[in-house]
């Protein structure tokens, strides 16, 4: 996690101090050094928005609310803020409590000082199931986000919340969830929970797509293919499994955990444009590591000539997946070749 702590008196700079070091993080001291080319306090939380995953402010709560806020955008994007008073007596969740992780912040910086945590989440206060906090522990994508408010409302006041899955459920379900069956009478607009990689059709009303990230994206390509060519072959494939639906190439975009190729072409720039702009990692295997991943593949002489294996793409997907299998097999589209892989996949409450 990418913290900065800001103080800005000395006795407020030693719990800092103290801090900075349990996290070994960036720390702005209360003695800021001033000159025309020194970033203002407002400056640098400008920039730790948009680089830091959390700010732990020693000192008064009011300094940080003003601080922080030309910079506050959404829960779902804001990073996590927490402000401890300088003598460590309580430690607070000011900010992204759930999605930004700064609930548990909160309490790792209490038990670090002594300070007692303040929490004032309605879920945690009412010891209730909180929707994003669980996605964000399981690296769900949540779809459309102003769902997940809907269904935390729902949860608080009593009323009852369905659930579908395409997936196995391991656990019981939280209170206040129901398995979705038929709907009975008076139940027309309750909200939903549907775990999937893709929606067929539109979205459906009321409900909340909790996408987990488990495809993994094989690619071979002709050399010098270019960025273009990748991503237009990507989204074919994704539509082809998605019944030629814009919502499913989103969904299983956000479903991705990684792309995959041969080690022959870990320099290829279409492949690397691709992974950066859909933040993706991009793994690449030997021929040997690739003739050892399991399952059955389509065989091609030409590419075994060529790379040393039979299938590129099939088997990087395999191989970098692990457990799991294709739910798209090799297919080419203008020079390159797309298999998606899914790894194995439950939902667990606990």
């Amino acid at each position: 996690m990418k913290l900065l702590i800001v103080s800005f008196t000395k006795r407020g700079e030693e719990l800092a101090d103290k801090l900075q070091i349990a996290f070994d993080v960036i720390q702005i001291p209360s003695r800021i050094i001033k000159g025309p080319f020194v970033p203002t306090l407002g400056e640098q939380i400008g920039e730790s928005f948009r680089r830091d995953d959390g700010i732990i402010f020693v000192g008064a709560t009011g300094i940080a609310v003003r601080t922080i806020a030309p910079y506050l955008k959404s829960k779902y994007t804001d990073p996590a803020v927490v402000v401890l008073d300088e003598r460590a007596q309580y430690c607070i969740s000011l900010l992204s409590g759930h999605v930004g992780g700064a609930n548990a912040l909160a309490r790792q910086v209490a038990s670090l000082t002594g300070a007692s945590p303040v929490i004032t989440t309605a879920t945690d206060v009412n010891d209730c199931f909180a929707i994003d906090l669980y996605a964000r522990q399981k690296d769900l994508y949540m779809d459309p986000v102003k769902m997940c408010k809907k269904i935390s409302a729902s949860l608080l006041n009593g009323e009852k919340v369905l659930l579908k899955s395409d997936f196995p459920i391991l656990s019981s379900l939280p209170n206040g969830m129901e398995l979705e069956g038929a709907v009975e009478e008076g139940e027309e607009n309750l909200n939903h929970i549907h775990f999937s990689l893709f929606s067929k059709g539109e979205l459906a009303k009321n409900t909340l797509y909790l996408l987990p990230r488990i495809l993994t994206i094989g690619i071979g390509c002709r050399r010098g293919a270019s960025y273009e060519k990748i991503e237009n072959a990507v989204v074919q494939s994704m539509m082809r499994l998605g019944s030629e639906n814009h919502h499913s190439v989103k969904h299983m975009l956000q479903s991705t955990l990684q792309i995959a190729s041969i080690d022959l072409k870990k320099d290829e720039i279409g492949i690397r444009q691709f992974a950066e702009k859909y933040r993706l990692p991009f793994l690449t295997f030997s021929a040997e590591e690739l003739e050892q991943a399991p399952g059955e593949f389509s065989h091609s002489d030409f590419v075994n000539q060529t790379a040393g294996v039979d299938n590129v793409c099939e088997r990087a997907a395999m191989k970098a997946c692990g457990t799991g299998k294709l739910i798209h097999k090799k297919t080419v589209y203008d020079g390159v070749t797309i298999a998606i892989a899914m790894a194995d996949w439950s939902v667990d409450f606990v």
